[in-house]
């Protein structure tokens, strides 16, 4: 029979300066907080014997140099000292439990078969005459970031006492054929889709020479190979530019910002080391006469909201993946220069 236990990890007299936090309230013109105590909190749930749950409290959760780590159920009720108000965030449901996904891997190295599911958060004790109005202050400028966590008062919310959701593996298809462009424009707004009315005829036009409607994956694909992330439509549309000077203007019509300022800059230099510019998503430099080098520069996080560790899934995806397995292999593979536009002579 599953259970959810709650640890409680708490660092011994003297191991957790909280002096930072303290000095962090008072700069919020918060000055009767005596005292602030942390502590890490472990939900586990699954079929686990009170042995087990001591092994993992010994063994991954707690360092017994300098912590200790107190195993309950996580029906018990949670004891608040006299005098302190308890504070406890936690993670909202989809953003990423790295911890917790380290502590579910290292469980299954013990051979704790048992464990189902774990969920980490935190909880701070403040001691003081503080009003309920200042504890949340405190938690909201503080101890929670709302993008990804929440907070609770004087009890808890074990996040893993819900069965895991199983996606469905389906296609749906979503009539579009019959629709005019207010009504295909609603349609992309709806589904969030970000595509103009011309993208969305487009779509429209392709379906109905296959004689069929087009599936929400599909939607879904195209919309996201079509945005501005992937496609750099602003980069590449045409501009009507228009500059005053006076009562008189001159007008320029500039087709993508991208070709007219940043390649042509890059192919007028003509530096003889650039060996690939403007071709992929990274660029590749002569290093040496053996070497070269190829590198690339991210503008932005994904997913910013779910992801704690800031731009890991674009540094991984788009930076190693461009660099490695992009424009430098295709380069190592052919050994001839890509430039775009190519230079003379190439």
């Amino acid at each position: 029979m599953d259970r959810i236990h709650r640890v409680r990890v708490s660092s011994l007299p003297g191991e957790a300066p909280s002096a930072l936090l303290s000095s962090d309230i008072a700069a919020l013109g918060i000055g009767n907080v005596d005292r602030v105590e942390r502590h890490d909190l472990y939900y586990l749930r699954g079929a686990l014997s009170d042995e087990q749950v001591a092994q993992l409290c010994d063994e991954l959760l707690s360092d017994p140099v300098t912590q200790r780590a107190q195993a309950t159920l996580a029906t018990d009720p949670v004891v608040v000292p006299k005098g302190a108000v308890r504070i406890e965030v936690g993670l909202l449901h989809g953003v990423t439990d790295s911890v917790a996904t380290n502590l579910m891997q290292r469980a299954q190295v013990l051979g704790m078969e048992g464990l189902r599911a774990a969920a980490y958060a935190q909880s701070y004790l403040l001691y003081g005459d503080v009003g309920e109005d200042q504890v949340h202050t405190i938690a909201r400028r503080l101890l929670c970031n709302d993008v990804i966590q929440h907070y609770t008062l004087d009890q808890h919310v074990p996040p893993v006492g819900v069965e895991p959701h199983v996606t469905e593996m389906r296609a749906d298809p979503v009539p579009i054929a019959d629709l005019d462009d207010e009504q295909l424009v609603q349609l992309s707004r709806d589904r969030l889709l970000s595509l103009d009315a011309a993208e969305m005829r487009a779509i429209q036009r392709y379906f109905a020479r296959e004689g069929r409607e087009p599936t929400d994956v599909e939607l879904e694909s195209l919309a996201q190979t079509w945005s501005e992330h992937c496609v750099h439509k602003t980069f590449k549309a045409i501009f009507d530019y228009v500059e005053y000077n006076g009562s008189e203007a001159s007008r320029e019509r500039i087709d993508s910002l991208i070709g007219t300022y940043l390649q042509a800059a890059t192919c007028e230099i003509d530096a003889p080391w650039v060996r690939s510019a403007f071709v992929d998503n990274a660029g590749i430099l002569d290093f040496d006469k053996q070497y070269e080098v190829s590198f690339k520069v991210e503008t932005h996080n994904h997913p910013s909201a779910l992801e704690p560790f800031g731009g890991a899934n674009t540094g991984v995806g788009g930076v190693v993946r461009d660099i490695m397995g992009g424009i430098g292999a295709t380069y190592r593979e052919y050994r001839r220069p890509l430039l775009w536009p190519p230079r003379h002579g190439h």
